[in-house]
């Protein structure tokens, strides 16, 4: 099972980078496609979600979780 999570969740530089790029590209699709779309959106009442949510919620979120994930693991590794 660690060996599992460690695939998920051990973070290091390899995996730092994509998920910057991504967070990025998730802002500039949100407004990109908010801006483009701004008439049907404002004439629907809607918005686009899906590239927020990932920003502000899910890639935040990942990264919270494996940084302590990865100091848990850190510290275990010196304690032995």
């Amino acid at each position: 099972m660690e060996m599992r999570l460690d695939k998920y969740l051990l973070l290091n530089w390899k995996r730092v980078v994509p998920i910057t790029v991504v967070w990025v590209f998730s802002v500039l699709l949100h407004n990109l496609i908010d801006g483009l779309f701004y008439a049907h959106f404002s004439r629907t009442g809607g918005d686009e979600a899906l590239f927020f949510i990932l920003a502000v919620l899910v890639i935040p979120l990942y990264c919270v979780i494996s940084l302590i994930y990865t100091a848990a693991r850190v510290v275990r590794r010196y304690r032995r």
